[in-house]
């Protein structure tokens, strides 16, 4: 499947986009990070591309076509969104969580069949969270409900993800953790990603291709590695950062430190 952004703008006042002329592609596989300062509109292009806000000119498109002429069920059988986790989960255990995933696929009114629970099951095997079936979720850490969350997602069987900060309040394990677990799922599932993130550096470790977004509404999209540089970085949060890369055993390791605000 290919997703891509054709001239997206957007604001919520008149004339005072935060996103201008966004585009970018993304196909089967492939991880993209989005990037930028607070206040820049990452969730909001998030929203966007997805339908969720509509874009003040221009389209979101699956496969060439506009997703605001597809049916609403059938583009959330494509497309999956993994909000942030938040300790809202009442009393769902993690299996009856993840089946809510199948709300694309069971009627209204109805119950989910034996195939909807098994998809759950493969789901929550996919992230590794097969041992939390019978946890409530308002008992879980916020890693273990952040993969719950994918599951639910993945329940979908998806074409693409769409994640919210989803390593955010996490401690170090754990974000790895779930960065492993997007890089796994687009190698081995050929399952699209699309995450925002505060981290320059997640954003290096698993993306092939970035959107840095800048306070002006501009923004600058392509290969991870060229979009994360010093210069582009310093423009968009008005701090100067070093880049660091180093091996670590096998691994090439690759660091963005914030120095001083400009």
């Amino acid at each position: 499947m290919t997703f891509e952004v054709i001239n997206g703008y957007f604001g919520y006042q008149q004339g005072n986009e935060i996103l201008q002329n966004i585009e970018f592609r993304v196909s089967d596989g492939m991880v993209m990070a989005i990037l930028g300062p607070n206040g820049a509109g990452k969730t909001t292009l998030l929203k966007c591309m997805m339908g969720l806000l509509t874009w003040k000119q221009g389209e979101s498109r699956i496969d060439g076509q506009n997703i605001a002429k597809l049916p609403m069920r059938r583009l959330w059988q494509k497309i999956a969104y993994v909000p942030q986790a938040r300790g809202n989960a009442l009393m769902y255990t993690a299996e009856e969580m993840v089946l809510l995933g199948r709300s694309a696929h069971v009627g209204m009114l109805q119950q989910p069949r034996q195939e909807d629970v098994e998809a759950a099951r493969q789901a929550m095997d996919l992230v590794g969270a097969t041992s939390l079936r019978h946890k409530l979720c308002s008992r879980m850490s916020g890693g273990e409900l952040q993969m719950i969350l994918i599951a639910r997602a993945l329940a979908t069987r998806p074409s693409m993800l769409v994640l919210d900060e989803p390593e955010s309040n996490l401690d170090f394990k754990n974000q790895l953790v779930i960065l492993e677990t997007i890089q796994r799922l687009a190698r081995e599932q050929q399952i699209s990603c699309i995450f925002n993130t505060h981290y320059p550096d997640h954003a290096l470790r698993v993306s092939d291709v970035a959107l840095l977004l800048y306070r002006s509404g501009q923004y600058v999209f392509g290969k991870a590695e060229d979009v994360i540089s010093c210069e582009n970085m310093e423009t968009s949060f008005e701090v100067k950062v070093c880049i660091d890369h180093r091996q670590v055993g096998e691994n090439c390791v690759t660091s963005v430190v914030p120095i001083k605000i400009l």
